[in-house]
């Protein structure tokens, strides 16, 4: 794309022009006689659901006898005859899945939270840039890609899991809670889409979508949905469609135009309260201040317009129901700012948090909703005089919350999907399923789920 925007960043990006994402509650339905759907967004065969449900029957009754001996032994025979009758895994249609505006309040002590605490650099380097981070909520570890390498952020050190890959730069990376693993779309030379599950990257998709990078992505989750708008081909090219990727069927949809126009260098979340995508900022021929929402066929302006910027930080506070903005550039001349704002999913009207903010561009954030964390690592920033890359790692939190290690999947509740996370782990070693931290899945676990049940 010819303009200010891409030629003044190209120094920042080893002479590459242009500048450098984020999830769920579904209602429990039967969908047939052969099926059910629960809110994990994943159907199991009725057989292992029935032993299950007639299991849980015994254990709460033996939880009122206070015959622990006795549930654990009910617990073992269900889970052992769960995992026997258990089908493969399905991926939902768009008719089995609900929208997560009416879910109930379980935002614990942080309750409908506001801007939080103030930005702590809490470590002093980072692997690479942030650009490509998401938050992992069944792993509860923050997830950050580039094009070959892979680290994980678990509140404490930057882990490298993988290397060697062979992705494209400058793409997007999205949590799909329903299949509970990363999606990794696009970049430089790459219309791939590749899925990281904690343990290796796998090749979903040679995509037919243009190649492109800086475009904005998330996980549509009431629609069960990849939804890809806009961004650049490195070139003079600036796209303005929308891409939507079905993960039943692998199948690619385009929206080519919309009320949105040409846009690049913005950002996307999914906002649970409105069950709908929201997208926000971005440049062409200007940094742009307008927020959007994705309905599945049409974007809507929301109003009144916000921060106007590009290759900034967004995520969604999925406790408070709000999305929050960080930094971010300004062109031309670029410059950072050190500002943080948030948009209100009730009352459609942003607020301004701070100017203390570390004043950082192309970079992006994670919610770390086990923690009620804001997460981001790198991007370029004033230094030295001048601007470049600083290797820190920044937290904002947004209030103290009671941990819930019941909460498997990370919807903030305990409820029959933590139970088929814990059958679905049954005497392996999975440090979130591993409640007790006995060092497998077992029995205990179960115990402590039913303890928890409904909430901790």
């Amino acid at each position: 794309m010819a303009g200010p925007g891409v030629q003044a960043q190209s120094q920042w990006h080893g002479g590459l022009p242009g500048p450098g994402v984020a999830p769920i509650r579904e209602n429990t339905g039967i969908e047939n006689m052969q099926k059910v759907t629960i809110r994990s967004g994943r159907w199991r065969g009725t057989s292992g659901l029935v032993v299950m449900m007639a299991g849980l029957c015994a254990a709460a009754a033996f939880v009122q006898a206070d015959r622990a001996e006795s549930i654990g032994s009910a617990w073992q025979a269900a889970g052992v005859a769960v995992k026997e009758h258990m089908g493969p895994v399905y991926r939902p249609d768009s008719a089995a899945m609900a929208t997560s505006a009416a879910r109930p309040d379980r935002t614990g002590a942080a309750g409908r939270g506001g801007c939080g605490d103030s930005w702590n650099a809490v470590l002093d380097s980072m692997p690479t840039s942030s650009d490509c981070i998401a938050y992992d909520q069944r792993r509860r570890v923050t997830v950050l890609a580039n094009a070959s390498d892979t680290w994980e952020y678990d509140g404490t050190t930057w882990t490298q899991v993988h290397s060697g890959a062979n992705r494209g730069s400058v793409a997007t990376l999205v949590y799909d809670p329903i299949g509970q693993r990363c999606l990794y779309f696009g970049g430089y030379f790459n219309t791939q889409l590749w899925s990281w599950d904690g343990e290796a990257w796998t090749l979903l998709s040679d995509s037919p979508v243009a190649q492109r990078v800086y475009a904005a992505a998330a996980f549509d989750v009431a629609r069960n949905r990849l939804v890809i708008h806009g961004g650049y081909d490195s070139g003079s090219t600036l796209y303005q469609d929308t891409w939507e990727w079905n993960p039943q069927t692998s199948e690619w949809t385009q929206t080519p135009t919309s009320a949105v126009g040409a846009l690049y260098a913005h950002r996307m979340v999914y906002d649970e309260a409105r069950g709908q995508c929201v997208m926000h900022g971005g440049y062409a021929w200007g940094n742009r201040p307008e927020t959007w929402a994705w309905n599945g066929s049409s974007w809507t302006q929301i109003t009144p317009s916000g921060p106007a910027r590009y290759v900034f930080s967004m995520a969604y506070d999925r406790r408070g129901q709000r999305t929050h903005v960080s930094g971010g550039t300004h062109c031309c001349p670029e410059f950072e700012y050190a500002e943080t704002w948030m948009l209100d999913s009730e009352s459609n009207s942003w607020s301004f948090c701070d100017s203390s903010t570390p004043a950082r561009g192309y970079t992006n954030m994670a919610y770390d909703g086990y923690r009620n964390t804001l997460v981001f690592a790198g991007g370029i920033g004033p230094a030295g005089g001048g601007r470049e890359t600083i290797p820190q790692t920044w937290e904002r939190s947004l209030g103290e919350v009671d941990p819930c290690p019941s909460d498997i999947d990370g919807d903030f509740d305990v409820d029959f999907d933590d139970i088929l996370e814990i059958i679905e782990a049954w005497d392996q070693v999975d440090p979130v399923a591993d409640i007790d931290g006995s060092g497998s899945v077992d029995t205990n676990d179960i115990l402590q789920a039913l303890a928890d049940w409904d909430g901790c």
